[in-house]
């Protein structure tokens, strides 16, 4: 069966519109030791972040996978990353899990949210 929730929502409001909000671990940067790479910090709770949708890789509309990126990406303290999954998968993680997996589109001025699942 293929789903196509994610591909609708983005064609119905736009993927640049869509908020995730999804349990992510913080990173940790390892900049200080002259990597420019981060690692999960598995010392810290996975926390349910805002994300937004990162097409650079794939495009919602192909219904392949998706990127989210974290929001609040440019706080090094509170540096999140971004995760990608399957469609299909992150579709079935909506249904089990509504709690820690939700998409809301951005509504006008101001800034509001609207829960689409």
């Amino acid at each position: 069966m293929h789903y196509k929730f994610l591909e609708e929502l983005a064609a119905e409001y736009g993927a640049k519109n869509l908020r995730f909000f999804i349990p992510m671990q913080r990173i940790q940067g390892l900049a200080h030791i002259g990597l420019p790479i981060g690692i999960i910090d598995s010392s810290s709770e996975e926390v349910v972040v805002e994300c937004v949708v990162d097409e650079r890789r794939y495009k919602v509309e192909e219904g392949y996978k998706i990127e989210l990126r974290a929001v609040n990406d440019q706080d090094p303290d509170q540096y999140f990353g971004s995760k990608t999954f399957y469609q299909m998968d992150f579709t079935h993680l909506m249904r089990r899990a509504p709690e820690d997996y939700r998409v809301y589109v951005l509504c006008d001025e101001p800034v509001q949210y609207q829960k689409v699942s």
